[in-house]
């Protein structure tokens, strides 16, 4: 059996993972949050902060954790990285499911550059939505870890799980806007087949053509 610890399991995507995972006995899924009255599904939930090293190292270790999944975000990601990476190391954890968000390293078509740019600010800019991201991104990259970094097209909501388009770090984005649902559903599977796309950073898309 693999236990999963979901870190920010409160989120949509987290949420529809976990729903797909529930009946699947090769999976044990630790949901880790600060609010523990955001779950519906309360079952195994571990109550603690993702900026705390030590209650990291301590879920981890008694919950005898295989994979992390991070599903924190948007902002402070740079902060919740340092001690998520720490912990995993700390308890010699070697594999991480770590949600970023595309438009990371440049990769928009020409497009929508420019729009990203106002709206969440440079890649290398620390100190933006987008450069926070990226240097979360970049310090898993780095980290010697067995790491897969999703990268989800535009989100939207939708109930049904779509065809899903993958494109590489040094690819462009590619296909059209996805539910939240396709890519909790692409996460659970991942968990599944977890020696799928290590130390690569994906972006996920419809496979369509319809830009966002």
């Amino acid at each position: 059996m693999t236990n999963v610890l979901i870190i920010g399991a409160t989120g949509t995507i987290a949420q529809f993972t976990r729903e797909f995972l529930e009946d699947d006995p090769s999976v044990q899924v630790f949901p880790y949050v600060r609010n523990i009255n955001k779950l519906e599904n309360q079952t195994n939930a571990i109550i603690g902060d993702a900026t705390d090293q030590a209650q990291l190292v301590s879920a981890i270790k008694e919950h005898h954790i295989d994979l992390v999944y991070s599903n924190l975000g948007p902002y402070n990601m740079v902060q919740m990285a340092t001690s998520v990476l720490n912990a995993i190391q700390e308890t010699n954890v070697k594999r991480i499911i770590w949600m970023a968000t595309s438009g990371i390293y440049d990769e928009l078509p020409e497009s929508h550059k420019e729009r990203a740019k106002e709206m969440l600010g440079e890649t290398n800019d620390p100190s933006s939505y987008m450069g926070d991201q990226r240097a979360a991104a970049d310090m898993v990259a780095e980290s010697g870890l067995e790491y897969t970094i999703i990268r989800p097209n535009w989100l939207q909501n939708g109930s049904e799980v779509e065809e899903v388009r993958i494109t590489h770090q040094d690819e462009k984005l590619s296909g059209g806007p996805i539910n939240r649902i396709t890519v909790g559903s692409f996460i659970a599977d991942l968990i599944r087949q977890p020696n799928q796309y290590i130390d690569d950073s994906i972006a996920v898309s419809t496979d369509s053509d319809k830009n966002y």
